[in-house]
């Protein structure tokens, strides 16, 4: 006898929750546990009401995303889903076998409830009777943020509708996004040519390999990851697709359901339908619905190691570039900047190679550099060691720091900037840098953590000026 654990979940409710069995049990054991389990709920629901089926599509076990999008047909039954026979064993072939391991994020059972003979009341119904006032109350709150949270996201959707990509998003526009809960956009977004070329790229590379149904897009922080993801949100909500978009540091994305005339804000899919996922973030937790989502995009650190199972199949990867001195004096001009100060833009965006770790004038010491670092904390106490150790070792004029200027017929004065590996810039002329391989090789980097699928080469800059790794398509 083995005792299994599967996770379950009522249909119509989405509420995952788990059931311990023995594999020597029949189906109605399987039953009477999950109405056991739930007795608060389905305390009025008789055990043989509740049919079960294999939340299983093609060999593979539903997620919690793709178990709560699933929808009862007319006839109350589970189209496309094997029902299981309750005189069958559980560890039947047919089920669960003799060797079941249940993983990570799977879902086993979906568990139907009949309407009740006498009454026809569904166990959501009984569950509403049941609420007592102050939970009712609580419930009742909770569909009104609900409907708060939707308003919020409301003036994005009437802002796509009103969109002609043609015009309002060209490169070098720029675009005031009305407040919302996808991210922080304290003055817009700046349309770059980068956003436009990735999305030429990703959309040429899935028409012409139906395989490919998942893109990680990763990029030194503050590159503009998050502002590309809400970039094609725009995109594929003009072109009145069906989008899920998960806001960095939430569990759940929010639903965009395309009804034929308007947009619809849900927190849950609607039934039937199948989305082009966004997911903003290192965690691809809820990415990896093939079912729930034509193609799932992951927009993540470089650094992060957490992608085994997302690019493991189906997956092709991109690099964001690095910013380059134009398009931050593009920035600077549509922002109107004053030219009093010309090193403003830098101070208030470090959007050179993503956003720099630290910022800091040549004059500083080494001393005082140290000072910095450990004022600027980074992500944990361990990262922030190791940039310790790095200044420490007085690597300052190594391949970890660019000098940067605004202008190059103006130079302002001269900053040093520490940014991510993954899009370092080389600007001392005197490692004699002319091709993209050296740059590979001297920062001890494979050319695939860079970007394997774009040819490399080097801008052309003046003497004591930023050279930039640029990749063109």
């Amino acid at each position: 006898m083995v005792q299994l654990e599967l996770t379950c979940t009522i249909v119509g409710e989405g509420r995952a929750f788990d059931v311990k069995v023995d594999d020597r049990w029949k189906a109605t054991k399987l039953q009477e546990a999950i109405q056991t389990k739930n007795k608060n709920d389905l305390g009025k629901v008789d055990a043989k009401d509740l049919q079960l089926y294999l939340a299983k599509k093609d060999g593979i076990w539903l997620t919690s995303a793709g178990a709560a999008s699933v929808a009862l047909g007319g006839d109350e039954t589970l189209h496309g889903f094997e029902k299981m026979d309750p005189t069958l064993f559980i560890k039947n072939p047919k089920y669960f076998g003799a060797n079941f391991q249940p993983g990570e994020g799977e879902v086993h059972v979906l568990v139907v409830v009949l309407k009740s003979p006498a009454g026809g009341v569904t166990a959501a119904a009984t569950m509403t009777e049941e609420i007592p006032g102050a939970k009712r109350q609580r419930t009742e709150a909770a569909v009104d943020r609900t409907t708060s949270l939707n308003g919020r996201l409301v003036p994005i959707i009437e802002m796509a509708q009103q969109l002609n990509p043609e015009t309002r998003l060209t490169v070098g526009s720029w675009l005031d996004i009305p407040l919302t809960n996808l991210g922080r956009f304290d003055t817009g977004l700046f349309v770059r040519k980068e956003y436009w070329d990735l999305h030429k790229m990703i959309k040429q590379r899935l028409e012409s390999n139906d395989k490919i149904y998942r893109v990680l897009v990763v990029g030194s922080p503050g590159i503009g990851k998050s502002v590309f993801g809400v970039f094609l949100l725009l995109v594929l909500m003009v072109e009145k697709k069906d989008v899920a978009y998960r806001v960095f540091g939430q569990v759940a994305p929010y639903y965009f359901s395309w009804n034929g005339t308007k947009y619809e804000i849900s927190r849950t899919p609607a039934a039937g339908k199948r989305y082009e996922g966004l997911f903003d973030g290192d965690d691809t937790g809820g990415a990896l619905d093939s079912f729930l989502f034509l193609h799932a995009y992951v927009f993540a650190s470089p650094r992060t190691t957490n992608y085994n199972h997302f690019v493991k199949e189906g997956c092709f990867k991109v690099c964001m570039n690095p910013w380059t001195k134009t398009e931050c004096q593009q920035l600077a001009d549509a922002l109107h900047l004053d030219d009093e100060d010309q090193d403003e833009w830098l101070r208030r965006y470090n959007l050179v190679g993503g956003n720099p770790r630290f910022l800091f004038s040549t004059a500083e010491t080494l001393d005082s550099l140290v000072e910095r670092v450990k004022g600027d904390v980074p992500h944990d106490i361990e990262d922030l060691k190791r940039m310790i150790h790095l200044f420490k070792q007085e690597l300052l004029d190594f391949n970890s720091l660019l000098n940067l200027y605004r202008r190059d017929d103006d130079p302002s004065s001269a900053y040093l900037v520490y940014s991510s590996l993954a899009v370092e810039a080389i600007v001392s002329e005197r490692y004699g840098i002319d091709s993209a391989d050296e740059i590979y090789s001297l920062l001890g980097t494979p050319e695939s953590t860079l970007q394997g699928k774009r040819n490399g080469e080097i801008s052309a800059a003046r003497p004591c000026h930023a050279q930039v790794l640029r990749e063109s398509t």
